[in-house]
C-alpha cells in the first residue's frame, strides 16, 4: 500500500483561476477590500469609525479604499499579505477574512493595483500585479515620512464605462455594513436607511417582492439565502414563509459555511441549522411584534388597515399562519366577511373624472378596508348624489353611498370610531359650486346688439333690440 499527498503547481494558470472565480468581480472587490478595512478598524478598537471609499469618476478614475486601522508592517506585507491561502485571521471569529484570497480581488478586474501603508509616521508604497510570466508579484517603491493616520489604502484605475457599476455595487454592498463607510466620488451611490417593515433582535423584515431573496449577514457580508435548501417542500412550512418575506438576519462569525469567493453560502448541515435556528428564534418575535403593532391602533378599522399593510409587505402565506394578524385587542376580525351594508352606489376618481357605479340588486355588501375608503349615509332625499360626487372629486377618496343605516350602526359594523373620520352624513357634505353661465354659441342666444351711442362728450355702449323699430348705424374708424 502506498499513500502520497497531492501537491499544487504554482503557475500562471493557478493564479488565473483564483482571479476568475468571481461571478461579479466589481462587487467582490468592494466587498472584500471593504471587509478588510472594517476588520482593521476592529483591531484598532475603532469599529464605529467609518473607513473611506472614493469611487472612480472623470476627475480621478481610481477606486480608493482607505482605512484608519492598524496599518501593515513590512513583515506582514511580505510574509502574509502577498501569499495566497495565508491569513492572519484564521484563528479569530471576530473578523471576516480567512482564506487569504480576498485581499487580491483587484486582480480579478485590473492587471495591477496599488497598496499604500501608513505606519507610525512612515508611508510605504507598493504595487501588486502580474509579471511577464503571468504570476502576481509585489513591487516596493519606497518609504516616505507622513503625518497621515495609520492605516492602508488600496487603489486601482477603473474604466470609464464601469463608473456606474462601481457606484451601484457600492450602494448594495455597504448598505449591510455595521458601520457605513464614508463614500465620495459619485452621487449616484446613496446608502439609504433600510425600509424595515418590522425588526427584532439581530433581524428585520424589509419590503421585498417574491423574487427578492432573504439575506443572512456574517461579518458585514450579506449572503442571499436559497429557501429551497432551508425549507421543506411544503408552502406551509414556517421556514418557507419567512424566507419569502424579506427576512434579514445577522449571525455570528464561523456559524456559516461559505464558498472561497465569499459570494454564496455552502448549504452544509452547519449553515442550514444556523439559518433555521435564527428563524425559530425570530418567529415568535414576529408574532409578538404584529400583536403589539395592531393593538396599538386606536380602532379595529385602523388595525385592519395596518394588518393589510403588513400582509402586503410580509407576504400572505406568512401572515395567514399567524393568529395575531387577524386580532385587535383580543377581538378577531375577518377581511372578507360581509358587513351587511346597504350600498347603493360607489364613486371613484379615475383619470381626473368621477366614475359612479350602481351596486347590485341585492344592495347588501361590504366596503373595502382601505385608508382611501369613505362611507356616506344617505339621510336626505336630494343632492346626496351631487354632494358625494363633489366630495370624491375634491378628496380623491373612494366613496360608498349607503341607505337605511344609522351612523353608530355603520361605524360598529366596519369597526371604526368617530376620530377615524370614515363615516359621514350626506347632509353634512358641501354642495358643489354652481357652474358659470357661459355666453356665446352654446349659451342662450343674445337678442340685443351692443352699439355705441353718442352722448356728449363721448360715446357710450348701449344695448339695442335691432328687430324692432327703425335703426341707423354706421361704422366708426379711429
Amino acid at each position: 500500500k502506498r499513500s502520497t499527498e497531492c501537491g499544487m503547481v504554482v503557475n500562471a494558470k493557478a493564479f488565473e483561476m483564483l482571479a476568475r472565480q468571481y461571478s461579479n468581480p466589481i462587487k467582490a472587490i468592494l466587498q472584500e477590500i471593504g471587509a478588510n478595512a472594517a476588520d482593521s478598524h476592529i483591531r484598532a478598537s475603532k469599529s464605529d469609525a467609518p473607513f473611506k471609499v472614493k469611487l472612480p469618476n472623470n476627475l480621478d478614475n481610481h477606486l480608493r479604499i482607505r482605512d484608519f486601522g492598524i496599518g501593515m508592517s513590512k513583515d506582514v506585507i511580505y510574509n502574509v499579505y502577498i501569499n495566497y491561502m495565508k491569513s492572519d485571521k484564521t484563528d479569530t471569529n471576530e473578523e471576516t477574512g480567512f482564506f487569504g484570497i480576498g485581499s487580491k480581488t483587484p486582480l480579478a478586474y485590473a492587471d495591477s493595483f496599488n497598496v499604500t501603508t501608513y505606519n507610525n509616521g512612515t508611508m510605504s508604497m507598493y504595487s501588486l500585479g502580474y509579471n511577464e510570466s503571468g504570476i502576481p508579484e509585489l513591487n516596493e517603491f519606497g518609504d516616505y515620512p507622513t503625518d497621515e493616520q495609520n492605516g492602508v489604502e488600496v487603489s486601482f484605475a477603473v474604466k470609464e464605462s464601469d463608473f456606474g457599476k462601481f457606484a451601484d455595487s457600492a450602494q448594495e454592498v455597504y448598505s449591510f455594513f455595521d458601520t457605513t463607510p464614508e463614500i465620495t466620488g459619485n452621487s449616484r451611490c446613496e446608502i439609504k436607511e433600510k425600509d424595515k417593515v418590522l425588526s427584532g433582535n439581530n433581524w428585520y423584515m424589509r419590503k421585498a417582492s417574491w423574487n427578492d431573496p432573504s439575506m443572512v449577514i456574517m461579518g458585514n457580508i450579506a449572503y442571499p439565502i436559497d429557501a429551497s435548501h432551508i425549507s421543506s417542500s411544503s408552502y406551509s412550512c414556517k421556514y418557507e414563509q419567512v424566507l419569502h418575506s424579506g427576512f434579514v438576519v445577522k449571525v455570528d462569525m464561523a456559524s456559516l459555511n461559505i464558498t472561497p469567493s465569499r459570494e454564496s453560502l455552502e448549504y452544509t448541515d452547519l449553515t442550514i441549522k444556523t439559518i433555521r435556528d435564527a428563524i425559530d428564534k425570530a418567529y415568535p418575535e414576529i408574532e409578538e411584534y404584529v400583536k403589539k403593532k395592531l393593538d396599538a391602533c386606536h380602532s379595529k378599522w385602523q388595525a385592519m388597515i395596518e394588518s393589510k399593510r403588513l400582509k402586503r409587505h410580509l407576504g400572505y402565506r406568512l401572515c395567514e399562519s399567524m393568529n395575531s394578524m387577524t386580532k385587535w385587542r383580543g377581538d378577531s376580525f375577518e377581511f372578507y366577511t360581509s358587513q351587511n351594508l346597504n350600498v347603493i352606489r360607489s364613486y371613484s376618481l379615475e383619470h381626473s373624472k368621477v366614475k359612479s357605479r350602481k351596486q347590485g340588486d341585492h344592495n347588501v355588501g361590504s366596503v373595502p378596508i382601505s385608508s382611501s375608503t369613505k362611507v356616506v349615509i344617505k339621510d336626505i332625499d336630494s343632492k346626496f348624489d351631487s354632494r358625494s360626487r363633489y366630495y370624491c372629486s375634491e378628496t380623491a377618496h373612494d366613496v360608498y353611498l349607503i341607505d337605511g343605516e344609522q351612523l353608530n350602526s355603520v361605524m360598529e359594523k366596519i369597526g371604526c370610531i368617530e376620530d377615524d373620520e370614515v363615516v359621514m352624513m350626506a347632509s353634512d357634505l358641501e354642495d358643489p359650486p354652481k357652474p358659470e353661465v357661459r355666453q356665446g354659441v352654446r349659451g342662450r342666444r343674445k337678442k340685443t346688439q351692443t352699439l355705441l351711442k353718442w352722448s356728449e362728450p363721448q360715446c357710450v355702449e348701449e344695448e339695442v333690440d335691432m328687430s324692432t323699430g327703425d335703426n341707423l348705424y354706421v361704422m366708426i374708424r379711429r
